[in-house]
């Protein structure tokens, strides 16, 4: 028998890196709309450095792709 748990959990201090991974996870699925959002909520929530970095890349990265699409 499936069990139907619905938690909600929330990321509290871990939102910045949650995002990020959600982020990865809906680029590999093709959601370049949802990624770029993600990305963006990653960025929002981290303290910079070299995470800040790293998705400011991504999301450089995404924006060249969508420029070069026909």
């Amino acid at each position: 028998m499936r069990s139907s748990c619905s938690l909600q959990a929330t990321p509290g201090s871990f939102a910045g890196r949650y995002h990020a991974v959600h982020g990865d996870a809906l680029y590999s699925k093709k959601d370049i709309p949802g990624a770029i959002a993600e990305y963006n909520a990653a960025l929002g929530a981290s303290d910079g450095g070299a995470e800040a970095a790293m998705l400011q890349l991504k999301l450089a990265d995404l924006a060249s792709n969508e420029k070069a699409k026909p």
